[in-house]
């Protein structure tokens, strides 16, 4: 049922409830800002959300949902190629008063109508196992069946670090009372030899059969060195770091890679593998991690132990999509308006590309002065320009994530909340380097499966999707093969998005001012990316330069929530200063 809005103007329409477009959705309204949020999909989250094993299978089949009044032919027709375009235009502004708001600055005739492009970046593939070709037990096979609808595949799981950005702004933001968490017990490293586990505190380090002697001293020698200040309990094993946030001493020279910074300090090849991929978590090779990054990144994992137990990472019940949703939820506490099943089909601009308003699928012309937007609701021929085998999408690369459902854990020990294993991987045809990829695997407690079952994803990623599929297919091959679990999968599944270097949208940006494009595909599992990029988008958005030519903020992002108690002593003494003098009220 189409329906239409009262409102004729807002501040900002955000596209897509993705994880960024709904942190900036969320921050924008806490900020008083009107918000009208719309997504093609029914279901929060767009490309950041959580299925179920139904609807992955339907979307796998069917495509990504469009908006139930987007035309079929959107992709076939150009920016406003006629005169009846531009006549139909003119109508539809004076049918919705919308002249009233743009006329002063800019005559109707000088607006200009551009078509979006509405799809999707990201395809899914599932493939359920069968009786006849399995070595599960039928019985397990009809358990899993009957409760497939139990399941919660992430299409783009996360992990929180305990000290990162995410769940700091979930703690001062309020919105992390409409979530909850629980901790990544076990972290591993895979190597063609052997599962290690990654040590979480000192007594572990040095009861670590996978460490020669000398190696133990060289590596907790390098954490007190290059670590921020911490000391390690080294007795019981619920001892774990507990170290002084933001306080580190030593530095890595300008310009040094992390390779050269590990190797210097005489660790072996197992523990700069170890350090790079466990505790910095970087998927880049080491010769092309830059020291700083990589330490940093080091830093904020070791910070994060000992703050809600002896692991570092956090994991959402229920799914990431339970994230976006959160923020969601806040956008509407403060105001936001919501319509899912609804798109943007068209963006309006005047002649030298100011955004002045954009055209939802219903039909509905609304004015805005604002438009933030995934890559899937770009200008269509933008889109078709970047999407060009000679454009820029050459600086783009290909995400790949296997979904395995198993009966019983993947890992050693069953993670009833989760466990991460990061792996070297193996060279691929075409690569310069091996590609290194990612495994996260929850269980039960997450509330994601029924019990007796467990999802794992393996994430890789290449500038050639089949190089990518190739890595994470062997990284799944070697995982399930090393823990004997070939013949416990009941189902898989497949997610395939493109990721965009966001440099491609600088020109974009540029040319439509007030356009800004977020949620162009993330590889990691740590979501400090997704925050980074919507407090940059909304300072983009509320900042103006003073007089002493600096460019300055006007609005907070995502302030503390009011506190109940103060804003109930302002009111009464509100109360009292008008009873003393009746002429304040």
């Amino acid at each position: 049922m189409t329906f239409l809005l009262d409102e004729k103007h807002f501040d900002v329409v955000v596209v897509g409830t993705g994880l960024e477009q709904a942190v900036v959705s969320a921050a924008c309204a806490r900020a008083g800002k009107s918000v009208l949020h719309v997504d093609p999909c029914t279901h929060y989250g767009g490309v950041d959300g959580t299925l179920s094993i139904d609807e992955f299978e339907t979307i796998s089949n069917q495509g990504w949902p469009s908006s139930p009044n987007t035309s079929t032919n959107r992709q076939e027709s150009s920016d406003c190629e006629t005169e009846d375009d531009g006549d139909m235009l003119l109508a539809e502004f004076a049918a919705a008063r919308f002249d009233d708001i743009v006329k002063q600055e800019c005559p109707l005739p000088e607006l200009k109508l551009h078509d979006t492009f509405n799809g999707s970046d990201m395809a899914l593939h599932a493939a359920a196992t069968q009786s006849s070709e399995s070595c599960v037990p039928a019985e397990v096979l009809d358990d899993f069946k009957t409760q497939s609808r139990r399941f919660c595949i992430d299409l783009n799981p996360i992990v929180a670090a305990s000290s990162g950005e995410m769940v700091d702004c979930l703690i001062h933001s309020g919105v992390g009372k409409y979530m909850e968490f629980k901790l990544i017990e076990h972290v591993y490293l895979s190597t063609e030899e052997n599962l290690h586990a990654v040590p979480a505190h000192k007594g572990e380090v040095f009861r670590s059969k996978a460490i020669p002697p000398l190696q133990k001293r060289a590596l907790m020698k390098f954490l007190k060195e290059y670590g921020p200040s911490f000391s390690f309990d080294a007795g019981a094993d619920a001892g774990a770091a507990v170290p002084e946030k933001g306080s580190s001493n030593k530095q890595a020279r300008t310009g040094q890679s992390f390779a050269s910074l590990l190797d210097e300090n005489g660790l072996s090849p197992l523990l700069q593998q170890f350090i790079a991929r466990t505790l910095s978590f970087t998927d880049l090779p080491l010769e092309e991690c830059s020291a700083e990054d990589g330490l940093a990144a080091m830093r904020t994992y070791l910070e994060s132990m000992g703050r809600y137990g002896k692991a570092a990472f956090l994991t959402p019940l229920y799914g990431a999509g339970e994230a976006a949703q959160a923020f969601c939820r806040l956008s509407a506490v403060f105001g936001g308006v919501f319509a899912l099943g609804y798109t943007v089909t068209n963006l309006v601009t005047r002649s030298n590309g100011a955004l002045v308003g954009v055209k939802l699928s219903n039909g509905q012309i609304i004015s805005c002065d604002h438009v933030v937007t995934s890559p899937h609701c770009l200008p269509l021929a933008i889109k078709e320009r970047l999407c060009a085998k000679d454009g820029p999408s050459a600086q783009s690369s290909t995400s790949v994530r296997e979904v395995v459902v198993t009966h019983g854990s993947v890992f050693p020990q069953q993670p009833a909340a989760g466990s991460i294993c990061p792996s070297p991987g193996s060279e691929a045809e075409g690569e310069k380097h091996s590609i290194p990829c990612w495994t996260l695997g929850v269980g039960n407690e997450t509330e994601v499966c029924p019990k007796d079952f467990s999802i794992t994803y393996i994430l890789g990623r290449s500038t050639e999707e089949q190089v990518a599929e190739s890595a994470v297919q062997g990284a799944s091959r070697q995982l399930l093969s090393s823990t004997s679990k070939d013949d416990s999968v009941v189902w898989r599944g497949r997610v395939t998005q493109r990721i965009f270097h966001s440099s491609i949208f600088d020109e974009v940006q540029e040319q439509f001012k007030g356009l800004h494009v977020v949620g162009i595909g993330r590889h990691e599992w740590d979501c400090r990316a997704p925050f980074r990029k919507a407090k940059e988008v909304f300072n983009a958005m509320f900042s103006d330069a003073g007089k002493d030519g600096e460019t300055h903020v006007a609005l907070e992002f995502l302030p503390p929530l009011p506190d109940p108690d103060a804003e109930e002593e302002r009111r009464e003494l509100e109360r009292e200063l008008n009873e003393l003098d009746p002429s304040n009220e």
